[in-house]
């Protein structure tokens, strides 16, 4: 029996699965290392599922920062639904923290800024900071609108605004 493929893709070993579907370690007819996230037959079958979907793909195509893998190929047409990223080989946070002890000062404030984003405007305004609905719609908003801050303290509506800047070049050094 061939090993499972999705399009042109190999699929090696699955690496992880939430709501949507599975994503699983691939490698492309080339040899390069592809995360590829397939839909779950049962949701593709929904009929916004592939609305949804296609949303997700289109934001992670329009996002482009050394910090975000990219969009290598997506099928969009019928199911199987699927998407290829490029992989990111790394440990889990705390596999880096028990092997590596504490993360460099540079390294920390990356992470800090990503996590209090979200934990400061939830903790500040009591909701979603992108409003609520499905990933890929909150997701988007993520990318490309403003941060709802309305009725937040003015200082803290600051640095919140400051973590969540669309500009990433301000955390290279």
């Amino acid at each position: 029996m061939d090993p499972p493929r999705i399009g042109a893709y190999l699929l090696l070993a699955p690496l992880g699965a939430g709501g949507m579907g599975q994503v699983f370690l691939g490698r492309s007819p080339g040899g390069r290392l592809v995360a590829v996230k397939v839909i779950r037959d049962e949701i593709g079958e929904h009929p916004e599922a592939p609305a949804r979907f296609r949303r997700e793909a289109a934001t992670v195509e329009a996002v482009r920062s050394a910090c975000t893998a990219q969009l290598i190929e997506a099928s969009l047409d019928g199911p199987p639904y699927w998407l290829a990223t490029e992989y990111v080989a790394g440990p889990t946070l705390s596999g880096a923290v028990r092997d590596g002890g504490p993360f460099p000062p540079g390294s920390a404030l990356k992470l800090f800024a990503g996590l209090a984003e979200r934990l400061a405007a939830v903790l500040a305004t009591g909701r979603p900071p992108y409003g609520s609905g499905d990933a890929a719609t909150v997701s988007y908003r993520a990318v490309h609108e403003d941060i709802d801050l309305a009725g937040v303290h003015l200082g803290l509506a600051a640095l919140i605004r400051a973590c969540v800047a669309k500009d990433s070049a301000r955390f290279h050094a």
